[in-house]
């Protein structure tokens, strides 16, 4: 935490079928005295995405679904740009990040589109990859499989949840949105970090609308309940709620995701249904982090040392990521070839450099000297696209503001028709997103392009009235 400077962690460890650990740390929000306990509500993120494999195993086991299913069989709408891909798109096919659509998490970040609009936007993208052959973690696939699974049950996809896992693993603290969360008298704040790398509050990220993929707020004594569930096999007090046989199609390796050196070795790593699969030093671990505005997390399994743990965490930088590590190596019972943390720091410092040399190489390119080619009151208006919707270029001051998605971005002139998009929260390193405008044959403004590759935004919106 000192490391990283993190506010607060929370950390349940489960071995051989009990909870051995279950601790705060830190504080809930900086300056501030309220403690991190055990009972304290953070936003999971992507570790959601296991509920929501494990959620479908379920109901696959009542009948109403299957893996193979195609995916307009519930979703009549559903459709792939590739007409091969369309054809073949199976429910597998989307929790396991590999329709062959890339990430686009511009569509949904901040949004308050409805979850059905989301995913008939998500139709409207162009696939890069043929289905099956390429790994591409995919926040809106998750969204379109939650929102088939809350159709097929008739429940909705919070509805199934509730009654049939947060209900009988009396994960009682568990909320599926924004609002229940800040409802609680005892729920983090979230901070990300500035450009000298120190924790500033940030407000809650609101993402009801893509739940499936993202958005479970819950506590550590709850998911401890959630890890133990999983090592036992889909059994909770001597009930089973989700067969073997389902359960383990959603951990099972799916297609290739990296190929890292996790354990200071090669390794390997496949992705299931909302876990990542890995031989660490001869150790299988299914893992899986989650990171939203000013929240990062970690759950992890180790069946064959019948042990698991989940970490929570309210700031960015990756003190939970360290933990995970050492704790991998604590219970897998290895030495590394690297130590955990030093590792960690690594990671993160090449991360930044890298981040920076991109900012760089980004700015040689710049141009001195010019302008742009119209007054800027020209390039102001409404800009659409069929799949991310419209966003709002304005004039004030001289200078333009991009409103898109419920935020509201500066941007900076860097030459001739490109502007340099600044967002409005802190960052750990200066970025470089641009949004960049073309004329038509009239002279007026028609198109603008915006570029972000950390949110996978790469698409040209057209002037309305073009």
């Amino acid at each position: 935490m000192e490391t990283f400077a993190v506010p607060g962690i929370a950390v349940a460890i489960v071995k051989e079928g009990k909870v051995v650990h279950s601790k705060g740390y830190g504080v809930r929000e900086i300056g501030k005295p309220e403690p991190v306990t055990p009972q304290t509500l953070f936003a999971i993120a992507s570790c959601t995405k296991a509920f929501t494999s494990t959620a479908t195993a379920m109901l696959v086991d009542d009948g109403k679904m299957d893996w193979e299913d195609l995916v307009r069989k519930h979703i009549p709408f559903f459709r792939l740009s590739d007409p091969n891909s369309d054809h073949l798109v199976t429910i597998a096919d989307l929790l396991t990040h590999r329709t062959g659509l890339p990430r686009n998490d511009g569509l949904w970040y901040g949004s308050k589109v409805p979850r059905e609009e989301i995913v008939r936007r998500a139709c409207r993208l162009e696939t890069t990859h043929t289905i099956r052959s390429f790994y591409e973690y995919n926040n809106l696939m998750y969204t379109a499989a939650g929102y088939a699974l809350g159709l097929a049950s008739g429940l909705g996809y919070e509805g199934f949840v509730r009654k049939r896992i947060f209900g009988p693993l009396g994960m009682k603290n568990a909320v599926m949105s924004t609002a229940e969360a800040l409802a609680s008298p005892n729920h983090a704040t979230p901070h990300a970090c500035d450009l000298n790398l120190k924790p500033a509050v940030v407000p809650w990220r609101n993402i009801d609308n893509v739940v499936p993929t993202g958005g479970i707020v819950a506590c550590v004594e709850d998911l401890a309940k959630w890890v133990k569930f999983q090592l036992e096999g889909g059994v909770w007090k001597g009930k089973r709620l989700v067969s073997e046989k389902n359960l383990e199609v959603a951990r099972t390796p799916a297609i290739i995701s990296t190929l890292s050196d996790e354990a200071g070795l090669p390794t390997i790593s496949a992705y299931a249904m909302g876990w990542d699969v890995s031989d660490q030093m001869g150790v299988k671990v299914l893992a899986h982090s989650g990171g939203i505005d000013g929240f990062a997390s970690q759950t992890v399994l180790m069946p064959r040392q019948n042990a698991g743990f989940v970490i929570l965490s309210n700031g960015m930088r990756p003190a939970a990521a360290a933990l995970m590590r050492g704790l991998v190596v604590y219970l897998g019972g290895f030495k590394p070839v690297k130590d955990p943390l030093q590792r960690t720091i690594e990671d993160e410092t090449k991360a930044l450099d890298e981040r920076k040399k991109k900012v760089h190489d980004a700015l040689a390119k710049r141009v001195e000297g010019t302008k742009p080619s119209r007054p800027i009151e020209a390039f102001a208006g409404k800009y659409s696209d069929a799949a991310y919707g419209d966003l709002e270029v304005a004039a004030c001051g001289g200078e333009l503001t991009l409103a898109f998605n419920g935020n509201r971005y500066r941007c900076e002139h860097f030459h001739y028709d490109v502007f340099r998009i600044r967002p409005p929260w802190p960052m750990p390193t200066e970025d470089f997103t641009s949004i960049s405008f073309e004329g038509g044959l009239d002279g007026t403004v028609a198109t603008a392009h915006w570029i972000d590759d950390d949110w996978g935004i790469d698409r040209k919106f057209s002037r309305a009235g073009s």
